[in-house]
Order: structure tokens, then sequence, then C-alpha cells
């Protein structure tokens, strides 16, 4: 109840000072339209306001178009994935209370009392180089209904707004490269260990990806009573540990993987491979809950490390462990 406390009172303080300075900028829009208005709206002037409403507005989703905004964003999904490669097959069980929050490229379920998901699923294809440009930010997402956390929650707090998918898996589609970095998308993540190893792991799966095939990949924290928290405007929770699980379509094999959210000075990926069954133990989630019951139990079950590393030595990473001198900003 407490936390519910901080979050309505300090949240809103920060949208209504937005909101005044939106109102007066709207103003001084609509007083240069009046001027310009004799240069029609296909002359450039009216272009370049237009341009400029639109993605002042575009900073401020209202949480009141969210019933639009859901549809508009199921078309897109619809549209944009392969009829093969639609996630609803590949996501774990929830129940009809649970946030899920769908994104063209992603479908996440958001938690609100840790301020993060607990999942996040995407689909990784073959053919995922391009040339996208990552975002210059990190956006709170106006589809949970809730009210995602904010960039500034993470500010100064030590950790990096670790990405559960990764912005590089994008890399062959600008709208879904800008989308990963939602807020509802990222999780406190120690920042060695997200520069090292369990980069090192998401290097190693797109070059699966290009060998293989398409990947269905399940990233996420282990949320579980008693985390600490960060936050400056909502209590966001900091998990000991992370998850990813990564299937691939074509041979119907997985591999998963459990690491701490510390920093590891010397490792192999080999070391933090395990089984889906073990994930699930620490989660409480059933992955691929709707697989036939025979496929699920032998996926989760098996680990191969081998069909996905070969038979040499296991590569050892070593990273330096000294802390980056810059805070999150």
């Amino acid at each position: 109840m407490k936390k519910k406390a901080i979050f309505r009172e300090n949240k809103p303080m920060v949208r209504n000072g937005l909101g005044s300075n939106r109102l007066f900028f709207l103003l001084v829009l609509g007083g240069v339209a009046l001027g310009l208005r004799a240069c029609g709206p296909d002359k450039g002037p009216g272009r370049v306001l237009e341009q400029a409403r639109s993605r002042w507005e575009g900073a401020f989703p209202q949480k009141n178009n969210r019933k639009a905004d859901d549809a508009v964003t199921d078309v897109r999904r619809e549209a944009d994935l392969p009829a093969d490669f639609r996630l609803d097959g590949y996501l774990p069980a929830y129940s009809p209370a649970d946030q899920v929050v769908r994104h063209p490229a992603f479908t996440l379920v958001y938690v609100e009392a840790y301020e993060e998901a607990a999942w996040v699923v995407h689909h990784l294809p073959q053919n995922w180089k391009g040339n996208a440009d990552r975002a210059e930010n990190f956006f709170p997402d106006p589809q949970v209904a809730t009210g995602s956390a904010v960039p500034s929650d993470y500010s100064r707090s030590g950790y990096d707004r670790g990405h559960m998918a990764p912005a590089a898996d994008f890399s062959y589609n600008q709208t879904y490269k800008y989308d990963s970095f939602y807020m509802s998308n990222v999780s406190p993540q120690n920042r060695q260990l997200n520069a090292g190893l369990w980069g090192e792991m998401e290097i190693q799966i797109r070059k699966w990806a290009s060998r293989r095939g398409d990947f269905i990949i399940v990233t996420g924290p282990v949320l579980e009573p008693g985390l600490p928290t960060i936050g400056k405007y909502n209590r966001v929770a900091v998990p000991r540990f992370f998850y990813k699980i990564v299937f691939d379509i074509a041979r119907r094999q997985a591999i998963a993987f459990l690491m701490p959210n510390q920093a590891i000075a010397d490792g192999t990926l080999q070391e933090y491979a395990t089984t889906i069954d073990a994930i699930e133990r620490r989660t409480g989630l059933n992955f691929f809950a709707r697989f036939p019951q025979e496929e699920q139990q032998q996926l989760e079950a098996r680990l191969d490390t081998e069909a996905w590393f070969g038979s040499g030595p296991p590569r050892t990473y070593h990273f330096s462990m000294e802390a980056r001198q810059q805070p999150v900003q």
C-alpha cells in the first residue's frame, strides 16, 4: 500500500509539470499556425508544424487511448510477423489477471509489484543482421496500463537498464529496434554482467541463429519476494538472477541459461547452462505451455550443451572488474 501511495504522489508531479509546458508549447504552435495558414497544408511550414506537433504529442502518450493503441498494435503485429512465427504459441502460461503487453517485435507480461516484466518473448530470425539504429533514449511503455517504470528510476542507481529482448536482435527492423527501448523491456542489471558474460551469451545466440535458423527466445529476471529496489518515482526490484531460454524452431531443441546478477570475472557459458525445468522451479513459471505435453516434458528436462557448443573445450571469457566511472544517466 505504501508503494502505491508513493507511486501516485510522485509520478503526477512530473506529469503536471510537463503538462504546463505542453500546454504552453501547443498554444505557441497554434499562434504560429494561424500566422502561417496562408501557406496552405501542402506548404513546407505547415508540414514542419504538423511534424513538430506530432513529435510533441508522441512524447506524452495518453492512457485513455490504450484500447485504440492496443488494436493498432495487434494489427501491426499480425501484419509484420510471418504466420509461422507469431509468438502466441510460444508464450509461458498466464492468467486473465496478468498484464500481457504485445508489441510488434515482442510480447511480455508486466508485473506492477516489481515494476518490470516477468518474461519477454521475441523471435530472432536467421537473417537478423541489418543497419537499424539504436534509439537515443529509453521510454516509458504507453501500453502498460498501470504505468511502467521511467528512465530516471535507474539514474545513478549503479545498475544498467538491461535489455531483456536485446536491441541488437532487431537490427533488421528499425521499428522493432526502437520498441526494444521501452522501459517494460529492461531490468536493473549489474553493469559488468551486462557488458560481460551476459552480453557474450547474446552474441553467441545470434551466431547460432545465423547458422541454425530462426529462434524463439524467452528472457526475464527471477522475481521473488524481498528483492532490493531502486527508483526515483517507482520501486523497481533488483533481481538476484536472470534467465534466458533459446528454442530452435526447426530442430525443436532448446538451451537455457541462469546467471547471477553480479560481476563475473571469468567463466564459460556452459557453466551457466541449465534445464528449462530448473528455471521453472526458480521462477514458478510454465514455459512453452501450449506445446504438446510429451514434447514439453522432454524439451524442458534435457540439457545437451554439446548439441549447441560442440565437443571442443569450452571457451573461457575474462572480464575486467573495473567499475565504469560514468553513472547510469
